[in-house]
């Protein structure tokens, strides 16, 4: 997963930069065909940063390894909210 300091590939930059160019296009211009271009843009953009973090998710997964504390950790609920929802019980 990219992280807000890394840095982002050069395609995602430069469709970004094309998108914000469109953008200030159609403001200018409120013309149908500009706002279609940016839209279009921005769909592209939207797909891309999609991409990104799914390979980023995948590739986070597949570098997990089970540990102890992983298996049993989730497992149960935490001790705070069981204890509440017990107090909630009793004056309900």
């Amino acid at each position: 997963m990219i992280k807000p300091t890394e840095e982002l590939p050069t395609t995602i930059k430069q469709k970004l930069a094309e998108k914000r160019r469109a953008d200030k296009r159609w403001q200018l211009t409120r013309a149908p065909q500009d706002k279609q271009h940016y839209s279009k843009i921005a769909k592209e953009l939207k797909h891309l940063l999609q991409t990104l973090k799914n390979e980023g998710i995948q590739t986070y997964l597949q570098e997990l390894t089970p540990t102890k504390t992983q298996t049993t950790r989730y497992g149960k609920p935490p001790a705070k909210l069981s204890n509440l929802s017990i107090k909630y019980c009793q004056y309900a």
